[in-house]
């Protein structure tokens, strides 16, 4: 162990006399570890790691598919009846993103927000940690403007008040009662980004359109031993009688993830593939630079040091360089994944899970 630190000092100052070649060599590594790490943490965040809910292999997500065999979301009179009528499911929920004005004093702000179904909460199986979940009457349009706000917005615009409760906001220049707040690591599929969430207040009209779409994207959780194809098989039964649609249903992560997978995919053998040769011509930076002191080497070995130490000294070369070039490559990737992944304009593969509770008071 003495004798391998030896040569680690020696190394370091062998390296110091050789500034480019060292340069040359630890930028290359740093290149091909940084982008490899970085499109891991990608991959891992969007086709590894599970999805952040209860039983997460259970959950499907529902969209409709029209004539021309495109996928669209779910009308308004599909989701009521498939929630009627789906013995193969649990429990549905829907879903509908958009933006929204939120008026805070004399600013005004565009916030993400989505309306949502009473179900949706229950078949996330998600609770508010304060305040209640909407009601299933507060699907149809006719009641209060009720909203229930995420962890963040209750924190920046409530100030973290547990009496916040029944406190009135403004959005869309209209006067909304906060209801709940969601707990911090709640996230739902479609919307990760959202602030404040309101029922789905579906009018007479929309649910009397069985051709309409409702912009609804669909969340269903199947009984314990139940497959998604018996599902599909049923939901698609019901919905092709409804309005005529077709459905697609298949795994939730399949769903969001979409057609980002195989891209994502081959990113990741391209970047890997970046790192072999990286690798490769760093070994080959140091087998010239070991022809290069062919000399240096025979002196060593004619002042009585064998192969095996001298074999030894060009592994602690090798490990010094790796450390040096893993070291530098970690900057680039924590640039490149910046404490949590977000697909810049697509909620559909965005996903996070932050641990953490709050107590009665609202702290964590």
């Amino acid at each position: 162990m003495q004798g391998f630190v030896v040569d680690l000092r020696q190394s370091i100052r062998g390296f110091a006399r050789e500034p480019g070649f060292t340069t040359v060599a630890v930028v290359v590594l740093a290149i091909g570890v940084g982008s490899s790490t970085a499109m891991f943490s990608v991959v891992d965040a969007v086709l590894v790691r599970p999805l952040p809910f209860v039983a997460p292999e259970r959950l499907l997500g529902v969209l409709s598919v029209d004539g021309a065999g495109q996928r669209v979301p779910m009308g308004a009179v599909e989701f009521f009846e498939l929630a009627k009528h789906a013995t193969t499911l649990e429990a549905i929920g829907a879903l509908d993103p958009r933006s929204a004005t939120f008026a805070s004093g004399s600013a005004a702000r565009q916030v993400r927000v989505a309306n949502v179904s009473a179900s949706m909460f229950a078949t996330l199986c998600i609770a508010p940690a304060l305040g209640r979940a909407f009601e299933p009457a507060e699907d149809l349009a006719g009641g209060q403007p009720v909203a229930i706000a995420s962890d963040g917005f209750w924190r920046r615009e409530l100030g973290a008040d547990p009496a916040a409760l029944g406190r009135t906001v403004w959005v869309d220049h209209k006067p909304v009662v906060v209801v709940g707040v969601l707990p911090i690591e709640a996230v739902l599929p479609w919307n990760e980004r959202s602030e404040l969430f309101f029922p789905l207040a579906i009018t007479p009209e929309q649910a009397a359109m069985s051709s309409a779409r409702s912009g609804l994207y669909g969340v269903a959780r199947l009984r314990p031993g139940i497959t998604a194809v018996a599902a599909k098989a049923e939901m698609q039964s019901i919905v092709h009688a409804t309005s005529g649609y077709g459905v697609t249903v298949e795994p939730l992560q399949r769903a969001l993830t979409g057609e980002a997978a195989p891209a994502l995919q081959t990113l990741f053998a391209g970047v890997v593939f970046l790192l072999a040769i990286a690798c490769a011509n760093v070994a080959l930076l140091l087998l010239v630079r070991g022809a290069a002191r062919a000399r240096d080497l025979a002196v060593r070995a004619a002042l009585g040091g064998g192969h095996g130490r001298l074999a030894l000294q060009q592994v602690a070369e090798g490990v010094l360089l790796a450390l040096a070039g893993g070291a530098l490559g970690l900057f680039p990737a924590a640039c490149a994944v910046p404490g949590r992944f977000e697909c810049q304009g697509h909620d559909l593969c965005c996903f996070q899970w932050r641990s953490g509770k709050r107590n009665s008071s609202g702290s964590t």
